[in-house]
């Protein structure tokens, strides 16, 4: 992952990480990729917790590999914090991945969750999505989870504050992280949740590829259809 990213998720986990109660780590899409030396695992390091990392491909840093992109092979209630950074914007159903999540959740266990708001298309075959913190409300208002944090590294307006200014981006700002942290309270309903999380991962892992579809050359994408 790209440091701004590293960076995000290492501040919310030093923020809202409680010794006394969370013990173990779920890392979903751990894997890291070609070119990027940092991980998740390194945030927990200075501390005694069990860490797995899930990813639909094996590779570096990855401890258990999905058979099914949209049901996590982990017991309901098993894990305190989740990790999952730089992921959804690949994921395209993303919502029922984080049902998936809450369900693995313990009580008043968190997770931090990094997407970027901006950026140009990358590691193919899908990047589908860019979010901001109202995406972060919906998907806590969708799963039954609290919102604890919301923020989305914008630039700063222009001088008559009608627009955001992008010129005045650095290089290390330039994904534009989105941050969320959710927590699991009483108020989660997992029994009225399950219904319709069943349906909505048997229905997204029945459309789990996208194929066939436009494939991206080399850096650029292609239009998809006729041309307008």
């Amino acid at each position: 992952m790209h440091k701004s990213a590293y960076e995000a998720m290492r501040k919310g986990f030093e923020k809202f990480f409680d010794p006394e109660v969370h013990k173990s780590v779920l890392d979903v899409g751990s894997r890291a990729v070609s070119g990027h030396t940092m991980t998740h695992r390194s945030i927990i390091e200075p501390h005694n917790l069990t860490y797995v990392g899930l990813d639909v491909v094996a590779g570096p840093n990855v401890d258990v590999v999905m058979k099914q992109a949209y049901r996590l092979p982990v017991a309901s209630e098993s894990a305190d914090i989740i990790f999952c950074g730089q992921v959804f914007e690949h994921v395209p159903y993303f919502w029922v991945t984080f049902l998936e999540m809450a369900r693995v959740l313990r009580k008043d266990g968190i997770i931090l969750l990094t997407a970027p708001s901006r950026g140009h298309r990358h590691s193919p075959p899908t990047d589908c999505w860019r979010f901001y913190p109202d995406g972060m409300l919906a998907l806590a208002k969708f799963s039954g989870l609290e919102l604890l944090y919301a923020k989305t590294d914008f630039p700063k307006k222009v001088d008559d504050g009608s627009r955001l200014d992008y010129t005045t981006i650095s290089e290390y700002r330039y994904w534009g992280d989105s941050i969320g942290v959710f927590k699991k309270t009483d108020a989660y309903r997992k029994w009225s949740i399950i219904p319709m999380r069943e349906l909505m991962i048997r229905w997204a892992n029945k459309r789990s590829n996208l194929k066939p579809g436009v494939q991206p050359q080399t850096n650029e994408y292609p239009e998809i259809g006729s041309s307008i």
